[in-house]
Protein backbone atom coordinates (compact mmCIF):
# COMPACT_ATOMS: atom_id res chain seq x y z
CA UNK A 1 0.00 0.00 0.00
CA UNK A 2 3.11 2.31 0.99
CA UNK A 3 4.29 2.03 -2.29
CA UNK A 4 1.20 3.12 -4.48
CA UNK A 5 1.20 6.56 -5.77
CA UNK A 6 -1.69 8.92 -4.95
CA UNK A 7 -3.01 12.60 -4.70
CA UNK A 8 -5.95 14.66 -4.12
CA UNK A 9 -8.78 12.89 -6.50
CA UNK A 10 -6.26 10.85 -8.40
CA UNK A 11 -6.16 7.60 -5.92
CA UNK A 12 -7.12 4.80 -8.51
CA UNK A 13 -3.86 2.93 -7.64
CA UNK A 14 -4.95 2.89 -4.01
CA UNK A 15 -8.55 2.33 -4.37
CA UNK A 16 -7.76 -0.74 -6.71
CA UNK A 17 -5.55 -2.33 -4.49
CA UNK A 18 -8.33 -1.77 -1.53
CA UNK A 19 -10.36 -3.57 -4.07
CA UNK A 20 -8.37 -6.72 -4.99
CA UNK A 21 -7.48 -7.22 -1.46
CA UNK A 22 -11.04 -7.14 -0.35
CA UNK A 23 -11.97 -9.56 -3.14
CA UNK A 24 -9.06 -11.87 -1.97
CA UNK A 25 -10.21 -12.06 1.89
CA UNK A 26 -14.24 -12.26 1.29
CA UNK A 27 -14.95 -8.33 2.28
CA UNK A 28 -17.87 -6.87 0.53
CA UNK A 29 -17.26 -3.34 -0.31
CA UNK A 30 -18.59 -0.50 -2.57
CA UNK A 31 -18.08 3.23 -4.13
CA UNK A 32 -20.32 5.91 -3.64
CA UNK A 33 -20.92 8.88 -5.90
CA UNK A 34 -17.99 10.69 -4.37
CA UNK A 35 -15.61 7.91 -5.04
CA UNK A 36 -15.25 6.78 -1.12
CA UNK A 37 -14.42 3.49 -1.07
CA UNK A 38 -17.01 1.97 2.06
CA UNK A 39 -15.43 -1.93 3.04
CA UNK A 40 -17.18 -4.95 5.25
CA UNK A 41 -21.02 -3.71 3.86
CA UNK A 42 -22.33 -4.29 0.43
CA UNK A 43 -25.29 -1.37 0.55
CA UNK A 44 -25.73 1.87 2.35
CA UNK A 45 -28.84 -0.30 4.54
CA UNK A 46 -25.74 -2.27 5.46
CA UNK A 47 -24.04 1.12 7.00
CA UNK A 48 -26.80 2.30 8.34
CA UNK A 49 -26.93 -0.97 10.64
CA UNK A 50 -23.99 -0.71 11.31
CA UNK A 51 -22.00 -0.24 15.11
CA UNK A 52 -18.31 1.52 14.08
CA UNK A 53 -16.80 2.80 10.84
CA UNK A 54 -13.16 3.34 10.78
CA UNK A 55 -12.26 6.23 8.21
CA UNK A 56 -9.03 6.93 7.04
CA UNK A 57 -8.10 9.00 3.66
CA UNK A 58 -6.53 7.15 0.09
CA UNK A 59 -5.21 10.60 -1.05
CA UNK A 60 -1.70 12.51 0.54
CA UNK A 61 -0.12 16.16 -0.98
CA UNK A 62 0.64 16.15 -4.45
CA UNK A 63 0.33 17.03 -8.15
CA UNK A 64 -2.94 17.03 -10.64
CA UNK A 65 -1.59 16.83 -14.16
CA UNK A 66 -3.56 19.99 -16.04
CA UNK A 67 -1.16 19.62 -19.14
CA UNK A 68 1.42 17.89 -21.48
CA UNK A 69 3.41 19.33 -24.41
CA UNK A 70 6.90 18.76 -26.14
CA UNK A 71 9.92 20.75 -25.73
CA UNK A 72 12.33 19.38 -28.13
CA UNK A 73 12.44 15.67 -27.53
CA UNK A 74 11.20 16.18 -23.79
CA UNK A 75 7.86 16.16 -22.36
CA UNK A 76 6.54 18.64 -20.20
CA UNK A 77 4.20 18.44 -17.57
CA UNK A 78 2.08 21.26 -15.90
CA UNK A 79 -0.08 20.77 -13.01
CA UNK A 80 -1.01 22.61 -9.37
CA UNK A 81 0.00 21.04 -6.18
CA UNK A 82 -2.84 20.13 -3.81
CA UNK A 83 -2.72 19.74 0.15
CA UNK A 84 0.49 20.82 2.13
CA UNK A 85 3.71 20.27 1.46
CA UNK A 86 7.59 21.52 1.04
CA UNK A 87 8.16 24.66 0.15
CA UNK A 88 11.80 23.93 -1.38
CA UNK A 89 10.86 21.81 -4.66
CA UNK A 90 13.16 22.68 -7.48
CA UNK A 91 14.95 20.07 -8.80
CA UNK A 92 12.96 17.37 -7.12
CA UNK A 93 12.34 14.39 -8.65
CA UNK A 94 8.66 12.61 -8.79
CA UNK A 95 6.59 9.69 -10.23
CA UNK A 96 3.97 10.94 -13.10
CA UNK A 97 1.14 8.74 -12.96
CA UNK A 98 -2.13 7.69 -15.20
CA UNK A 99 -4.71 7.44 -12.54
CA UNK A 100 -6.80 5.56 -15.20
CA UNK A 101 -4.21 3.17 -16.34
CA UNK A 102 -3.26 2.08 -12.66
CA UNK A 103 0.97 0.30 -13.75
CA UNK A 104 1.67 3.38 -16.27
CA UNK A 105 4.08 5.97 -14.71
CA UNK A 106 7.21 7.90 -15.95
CA UNK A 107 9.87 9.80 -13.60
CA UNK A 108 10.21 13.56 -13.77
CA UNK A 109 11.68 16.45 -11.88
CA UNK A 110 10.20 19.86 -10.66
CA UNK A 111 11.96 22.54 -12.63
CA UNK A 112 9.26 25.51 -11.54
CA UNK A 113 7.13 25.68 -8.97
CA UNK A 114 5.02 29.14 -7.23
CA UNK A 115 4.80 29.37 -3.50
CA UNK A 116 2.01 31.38 -1.86
CA UNK A 117 2.06 31.45 2.20
CA UNK A 118 4.66 28.77 2.47
CA UNK A 119 2.31 26.58 0.20
CA UNK A 120 3.98 24.87 -3.64
CA UNK A 121 1.29 26.24 -6.47
CA UNK A 122 1.89 25.98 -10.05
CA UNK A 123 4.10 22.88 -10.84
CA UNK A 124 6.23 22.28 -14.47
CA UNK A 125 7.83 18.90 -14.44
CA UNK A 126 10.60 18.15 -17.19
CA UNK A 127 10.74 14.51 -17.63
CA UNK A 128 13.51 12.67 -16.84
CA UNK A 129 12.46 8.61 -17.51
CA UNK A 130 14.58 7.49 -20.86
CA UNK A 131 13.51 3.76 -20.76
CA UNK A 132 10.15 4.86 -22.85
CA UNK A 133 9.70 6.86 -25.64
CA UNK A 134 7.20 9.14 -24.09
CA UNK A 135 7.30 11.56 -27.12
CA UNK A 136 3.85 9.81 -27.81
CA UNK A 137 2.14 10.22 -25.23
CA UNK A 138 1.79 13.70 -26.94
CA UNK A 139 -1.09 12.78 -28.92
CA UNK A 140 -2.28 10.41 -26.50
CA UNK A 141 -2.11 11.63 -23.45
CA UNK A 142 -6.36 11.94 -22.98
CA UNK A 143 -6.55 8.24 -23.34
CA UNK A 144 -4.70 7.23 -20.35
CA UNK A 145 -5.79 10.17 -18.64
CA UNK A 146 -6.17 11.48 -15.63
CA UNK A 147 -2.59 12.24 -14.40
CA UNK A 148 -0.97 12.56 -10.98
CA UNK A 149 2.60 13.04 -9.70
CA UNK A 150 3.44 12.16 -6.12
CA UNK A 151 7.18 12.42 -5.02
CA UNK A 152 9.61 10.66 -5.60
CA UNK A 153 13.04 9.74 -3.29
CA UNK A 154 15.92 7.66 -5.45
CA UNK A 155 16.61 6.68 -1.42
CA UNK A 156 13.20 4.63 -1.70
CA UNK A 157 12.68 3.56 -5.34
CA UNK A 158 9.73 1.51 -4.61
CA UNK A 159 8.09 4.02 -2.64
CA UNK A 160 8.91 2.28 1.04
CA UNK A 161 11.50 1.00 2.89
CA UNK A 162 12.01 -0.84 6.36
CA UNK A 163 15.71 -0.07 8.40
CA UNK A 164 15.72 -0.33 12.32
CA UNK A 165 11.98 0.19 13.28
CA UNK A 166 11.26 3.06 10.75
CA UNK A 167 9.25 2.95 8.18
CA UNK A 168 10.53 5.62 5.38
CA UNK A 169 7.63 6.25 2.44
CA UNK A 170 6.62 8.84 0.39
CA UNK A 171 3.22 8.55 1.79
CA UNK A 172 2.74 7.60 5.17
CA UNK A 173 -0.12 9.75 5.60
CA UNK A 174 -2.51 8.31 5.47
CA UNK A 175 -1.79 5.46 3.60
CA UNK A 176 -0.33 3.62 6.66
CA UNK A 177 -3.96 3.98 8.22
CA UNK A 178 -6.00 2.61 5.64
CA UNK A 179 -3.43 -0.65 6.04
CA UNK A 180 -3.83 -0.81 9.41
CA UNK A 181 -7.58 -0.47 9.19
CA UNK A 182 -8.50 -3.18 6.07
CA UNK A 183 -5.80 -5.64 8.01
CA UNK A 184 -7.74 -5.48 11.08
CA UNK A 185 -11.23 -5.77 8.94
CA UNK A 186 -9.47 -9.34 7.61
CA UNK A 187 -8.80 -10.64 11.10
CA UNK A 188 -11.74 -9.68 12.12
CA UNK A 189 -14.21 -10.61 9.87
CA UNK A 190 -17.23 -9.09 12.34
CA UNK A 191 -20.25 -7.66 10.94
CA UNK A 192 -21.69 -4.18 12.03
CA UNK A 193 -18.17 -2.87 11.89
CA UNK A 194 -17.26 -1.39 9.06
CA UNK A 195 -14.30 1.47 6.99
CA UNK A 196 -14.80 4.61 5.25
CA UNK A 197 -11.35 4.91 2.81
CA UNK A 198 -12.21 8.42 1.80
CA UNK A 199 -11.09 10.63 -1.37
CA UNK A 200 -9.47 14.59 -1.39
CA UNK A 201 -9.23 14.30 2.12
CA UNK A 202 -6.24 16.99 1.97
CA UNK A 203 -8.10 20.10 -0.07
CA UNK A 204 -10.18 20.02 2.62
CA UNK A 205 -11.85 16.77 3.76
CA UNK A 206 -14.40 16.71 0.94
CA UNK A 207 -14.64 13.00 0.40
CA UNK A 208 -15.41 12.95 3.87
CA UNK A 209 -18.32 15.96 3.55
CA UNK A 210 -19.80 14.05 0.58
CA UNK A 211 -20.49 11.41 2.34
CA UNK A 212 -21.70 12.78 5.13
CA UNK A 213 -24.41 14.70 2.85
CA UNK A 214 -25.24 11.84 1.30
CA UNK A 215 -26.56 10.47 5.25
CA UNK A 216 -24.81 6.63 4.07
CA UNK A 217 -24.04 6.50 7.87
CA UNK A 218 -26.18 6.70 10.58
CA UNK A 219 -25.42 8.96 13.80
CA UNK A 220 -25.87 6.32 15.91
CA UNK A 221 -22.78 4.47 14.76
CA UNK A 222 -19.40 5.61 16.72
CA UNK A 223 -16.86 7.02 14.15
CA UNK A 224 -12.66 6.62 14.75
CA UNK A 225 -10.58 8.94 12.87
CA UNK A 226 -7.04 6.75 12.45
CA UNK A 227 -4.42 9.55 11.19
CA UNK A 228 -1.13 9.87 11.74
CA UNK A 229 -0.05 12.91 13.79
CA UNK A 230 2.72 15.39 13.82
CA UNK A 231 5.43 13.78 16.69
CA UNK A 232 7.06 17.20 16.47
CA UNK A 233 4.32 19.35 17.70
CA UNK A 234 2.01 17.19 19.75
CA UNK A 235 4.93 15.78 22.10
CA UNK A 236 4.51 12.10 21.22
CA UNK A 237 7.59 9.60 20.17
CA UNK A 238 8.17 7.04 17.21
CA UNK A 239 8.14 4.01 19.18
CA UNK A 240 6.24 4.77 22.05
CA UNK A 241 3.17 2.84 20.89
CA UNK A 242 0.07 4.46 19.26
CA UNK A 243 -1.71 7.43 19.96
CA UNK A 244 -5.30 7.76 21.88
CA UNK A 245 -6.14 11.12 20.61
CA UNK A 246 -8.48 13.58 22.51
CA UNK A 247 -9.15 15.94 19.38
CA UNK A 248 -7.68 17.72 16.15
CA UNK A 249 -7.32 21.36 15.90
CA UNK A 250 -11.06 21.80 15.68
CA UNK A 251 -12.71 19.07 17.35
CA UNK A 252 -12.59 17.90 21.33
CA UNK A 253 -13.45 14.23 20.42
CA UNK A 254 -16.47 12.46 22.01
CA UNK A 255 -15.07 12.02 25.99
CA UNK A 256 -17.14 8.60 26.55
CA UNK A 257 -15.71 7.17 23.67
CA UNK A 258 -11.95 8.37 24.49
CA UNK A 259 -12.22 6.98 28.12
CA UNK A 260 -13.58 3.34 26.47
CA UNK A 261 -10.82 3.10 23.70
CA UNK A 262 -8.92 4.22 27.23
CA UNK A 263 -9.97 1.59 29.04
CA UNK A 264 -9.65 -0.85 26.22
CA UNK A 265 -6.16 0.02 25.89
CA UNK A 266 -5.27 -0.77 29.49
CA UNK A 267 -6.93 -4.07 29.20
CA UNK A 268 -5.02 -5.20 25.86
CA UNK A 269 -1.87 -3.74 28.36
CA UNK A 270 -2.79 -6.20 30.83
CA UNK A 271 -3.00 -9.16 28.42
CA UNK A 272 0.35 -7.77 26.17
CA UNK A 273 2.86 -6.29 28.63
CA UNK A 274 4.78 -5.16 25.70
CA UNK A 275 1.97 -3.00 24.55
CA UNK A 276 2.34 0.75 24.91
CA UNK A 277 0.20 3.91 24.52
CA UNK A 278 0.59 7.63 23.89
CA UNK A 279 -2.57 10.24 24.70
CA UNK A 280 -2.43 13.21 22.67
CA UNK A 281 -4.00 16.45 23.80
CA UNK A 282 -3.23 18.88 21.44
CA UNK A 283 -3.07 19.01 17.17
CA UNK A 284 -2.08 21.13 14.16
CA UNK A 285 -4.32 19.44 12.07
CA UNK A 286 -7.84 19.08 11.32
CA UNK A 287 -8.85 15.24 10.80
CA UNK A 288 -12.18 13.57 9.44
CA UNK A 289 -13.20 13.46 13.25
CA UNK A 290 -14.36 16.99 12.77
CA UNK A 291 -16.43 16.19 9.59
CA UNK A 292 -18.21 13.37 11.88
CA UNK A 293 -18.62 15.46 14.79
CA UNK A 294 -20.38 18.07 12.43
CA UNK A 295 -22.97 15.53 12.06
CA UNK A 296 -23.48 14.48 15.77
CA UNK A 297 -21.83 11.19 15.40
CA UNK A 298 -19.65 10.07 18.17
CA UNK A 299 -16.08 10.16 18.00
CA UNK A 300 -13.02 8.75 18.68
CA UNK A 301 -9.30 8.90 17.43
CA UNK A 302 -6.14 6.75 17.37
CA UNK A 303 -3.10 7.82 15.46
CA UNK A 304 0.86 6.89 14.51
CA UNK A 305 3.48 9.62 15.03
CA UNK A 306 4.84 10.98 12.45
CA UNK A 307 8.09 12.03 11.55
CA UNK A 308 8.81 14.57 8.52
CA UNK A 309 4.59 15.25 8.53
CA UNK A 310 4.12 15.99 4.37
CA UNK A 311 7.09 15.46 3.51
CA UNK A 312 8.71 18.63 5.21
CA UNK A 313 12.04 18.80 6.84
CA UNK A 314 12.81 21.36 9.19
CA UNK A 315 14.86 23.30 6.36
CA UNK A 316 11.65 23.16 4.12
CA UNK A 317 13.28 20.30 1.77
CA UNK A 318 11.19 17.65 0.62
CA UNK A 319 11.97 14.27 2.12
CA UNK A 320 10.30 10.78 3.41
CA UNK A 321 7.77 10.64 6.12
CA UNK A 322 8.71 7.84 8.87
CA UNK A 323 7.15 5.81 11.56
CA UNK A 324 7.45 3.42 13.71
CA UNK A 325 7.39 -0.24 12.62
CA UNK A 326 6.74 -0.77 16.41
CA UNK A 327 3.93 1.24 16.89
CA UNK A 328 2.16 0.31 13.71
CA UNK A 329 2.23 -3.38 14.98
CA UNK A 330 1.57 -2.58 17.99
CA UNK A 331 -1.96 -0.46 16.51
CA UNK A 332 -2.40 -3.47 14.16
CA UNK A 333 -2.50 -5.74 17.65
CA UNK A 334 -4.43 -3.20 19.44
CA UNK A 335 -7.04 -2.56 16.60
CA UNK A 336 -8.74 -5.92 16.62
CA UNK A 337 -9.14 -6.29 20.07
CA UNK A 338 -11.04 -3.25 20.02
CA UNK A 339 -13.08 -4.01 17.38
CA UNK A 340 -13.91 -7.35 19.03
CA UNK A 341 -14.36 -5.62 22.61
CA UNK A 342 -16.43 -2.75 21.96
CA UNK A 343 -19.81 -3.21 23.41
Amino acid sequence: MLSLPTVPLRESWVRGTIATLCKQNGLPFFSDRAGNLWVNASSPEEIKSSKLVFVAHMDHPGITIDNFYMQGSTVISEGQWHGGGPARLIGQPVMIFSDFNAGTSFLGTIVQHSVKDERPGKVVIKSTDKDNDWAKLSTETKRFGPWGACLFFSEIPNGVSLRKDIWRTKAADDLISVSVILDSLIKTAQTGVIALFTTDEEEGMNGAYAALNEHIASPDTVAFSIEVTDYSFAGVQLGNGPIIRYGDSETQFTLPVIEKITDLAKAFQGQNTAFRYQIQGTSKGVTEGTAFSRYQFPIGGLSLALKNYHNKAPNGEAVPEEVSATDVNALSQFLPFLIQNWK
